[in-house]
């Protein structure tokens, strides 16, 4: 009796220490295991990342989107609703509702924490989580971030933008494969085309390349330098396949500062050159203040036999040239659509609703071609929606004015089936205004709104839909 009373006591302790520590669910399982080898680096790269960068003293949540689990790392102690895993320095839960779901440097748990989609860490894991705890270490050493580029700000069909970048790629690829003596004339070209390009461009957008460059380009040199040494030539061999395609009709125009900033990095090192001293000293929002004077007084290498500039730029004109009438073409389909145009007008009923309905949108960020900030094709799934009173999805190209008006262009074939107070609509040359609920179901497409006025416009065949929102609607 004693002996089973004894067997129970341990059973039980057994349980209560299992119960005390949480599971982490297999959806997270490599964000786990790369965390726990994240944390292991720390004693032996710190100080070799960077003076005074301590990997363990930076909060970092790892998440995934579909369930909002998530696991924590060096938070002592772990976030509200948030238990301990075996490794003490982790912790698991789940994200609030409250709290967005989106990689980046934010405020949580009255902390700056470092957020990663679990989905971002498909390549190099352990060292994606060194990168981001190292972006955390650049804001709190006050590196000058100047966020992103607005969306539809960043020049994609600038013909000239997009050769002279190309020509910055491709001295940097040289210059990663030259003998050390040949490296800083072929920085200096990199420095020659870079002056002229920005010349071309907005401020504000040089701004944000070069700030990106510096704050990327170190932290992603940062997970570089935790790889082994097989890792390291693999990662240089992805590196340069993307830096000879940068640019190529627009080709990732936008996302190419995170690279070029990691060569200039690795380049530095390459020369032996103190770039974190130059650094520290710096403003800390340019590697080009570093480099500039780094460079002074070393004659730009002959670029002639590797590049071309004047067949590059007619090649970026000409592509400039079809994506632009591409863009054209497929305006023109919405909006002079042959069998009917529906726009629907948002502009009042977003005003008027404010404070009173939940409005959101989704869409898939490959899918958007911006004509201008606020004028949008998207090609791909986008949906717009307010409670029960206004519901708009589409797989098919529609035209969005920000704020202002949705277009959507059918062709005679594919004319969709419209109902407005229940009853099948028939628009006339002379058909008067008419309010009701309305339902429009085409392929591919499918509107519903509580109440709205539709005018027919028969020498355009356009139909307009103006939503007007009443209280309980």
């Amino acid at each position: 009796m004693r002996n089973i009373f004894k067997f129970s006591v341990v059973f039980f302790l057994l349980l209560s220490s299992f119960s005390f520590f949480a599971q982490v669910p297999d959806v997270l399982s490599r964000a786990y295991k790369a965390s726990l080898e994240a944390s292991s680096l720390s004693s032996t790269i710190d100080d070799k990342i960077w003076a005074g960068f301590r990997f363990k003293e930076y909060p970092i949540i790892i998440f995934e989107s579909r369930e909002r689990n998530a696991i924590a790392i060096n938070f002592n102690p772990p976030p509200s609703n948030f238990k301990q895993v075996e490794n003490s320095a982790i912790s698991y839960g789940k994200i609030p509702t409250s709290e967005p779901l989106a990689s980046g440097l934010r405020a949580f748990s009255n902390r700056l924490v470092a957020f990663i989609d679990e989905k971002n860490l498909n390549s190099y894991p352990s060292a994606r989580i060194i990168e981001e705890a190292f972006k955390l270490f650049e804001a709190y050493r006050g590196f000058n971030d100047q966020g992103s580029f607005l969306p539809g700000a960043y020049p994609f069909l600038n013909a000239e933008n997009n050769a002279l970048a190309r020509c910055e790629n491709l001295c940097l690829l040289k210059a990663i494969s030259s003998e050390p003596q040949d490296v800083k004339p072929l920085l200096s070209s990199f420095y020659s085309f870079r002056t002229k390009r920005e010349s071309l461009i907005p401020k504000e957008i040089a701004e944000v390349e070069n700030s990106r460059e510096l704050v990327d380009g170190l932290a992603s040199y940062a997970a570089f330098s935790s790889l082994p040494d097989e890792s390291k030539k693999t990662y240089l061999n992805e590196l340069m396949n993307k830096l000879s395609e940068y640019n190529k009709g627009g080709n990732n125009a936008d996302k190419r500062f995170k690279d070029t900033g990691f060569a200039i990095i690795y380049l530095f090192n390459k020369l032996k050159f103190d770039y974190k001293g130059a650094i520290e000293k710096s403003p800390k929002n340019s590697l080009m203040a570093v480099l500039k004077p780094y460079i002074e007084g070393v004659a730009p290498k002959d670029t002639s036999s590797f590049i071309n500039l004047e067949e590059i730029k007619s090649a970026e004109a000409q592509s400039a040239n079809e994506k632009a009438a591409q863009i054209a073409q497929t305006l023109s389909a919405i909006q002079k659509a042959e069998g009917l145009v529906l726009v629907i007008k948002i502009d009042d009923v977003l005003k008027s609703t404010e404070g009173k309905l939940n409005w959101s949108n989704w869409f898939e960020p490959e899918g958007l071609t911006y004509i201008e900030q606020d004028k949008i094709i998207f090609t791909r799934y986008f949906k717009l929606s307010a409670n029960t009173f206004f519901s708009f999805a589409s797989s098919r190209a529609v035209y969005v004015e920000v704020r202002k008006a949705i277009t959507a262009g059918f062709a005679k074939d594919e004319i969709p089936f419209i109902t407005i107070d229940g009853k099948g609509a028939e628009f006339a040359k002379d058909s008067p205004p008419a309010t009701g609920p309305i339902e429009i179901k085409g392929a591919h497409f499918e509107f519903k709104v509580a109440k709205a006025k539709a005018t027919w416009d028969y020498t355009t065949r356009t139909l307009t839909v103006e939503p007007i929102y009443e209280t309980g609607s």
